[in-house]
């Protein structure tokens, strides 16, 4: 677990490299102040825990990891299955797809449990 810090407010996270997207949920959401709408006029989104209503989609201008800050992140909001599988769908929580490493090499160092992120500028 590590934290992404988004308008000063820590939204616990974990990484996905299955993911292609990033994910957040309902109560995420709720933390930011980001209006959630009902169902409807959004895209499905199917993953291997099931398939999800998209919400609302968040984009994120500015966020930070440990000392390392991202831009114009892309995230989806709404009660998806994987949540719940993990345990987490009772607190505000999101999962880091490969998508948010977009323009930045990284290496998941398990051994250490550490994951190792560059800039590639």
């Amino acid at each position: 677990v590590f934290y992404i810090l988004i308008d000063a407010v820590p939204i616990p996270s974990l990484f996905d490299l299955g993911a292609t997207v990033n994910l957040m949920n309902r109560r995420a959401a709720g933390e930011l102040q980001v209006p959630v709408r009902q169902p409807g006029g959004l895209p499905e989104v199917w993953g291997v825990s099931g398939k999800t209503v998209v919400l609302t989609e968040l984009i994120v201008w500015r966020m930070q990891v440990a000392h390392m800050h991202w831009r114009n992140r892309r995230f989806l909001v709404g009660d998806f299955p994987v949540f719940e599988a993990l345990g987490i769908d009772d607190r505000p929580a999101a999962v880091a797809g490969t998508s948010l490493f977009k323009n930045r090499d990284f290496i998941v160092d398990f051994a250490r449990m550490r994951l190792l992120v560059k800039s590639r500028d």
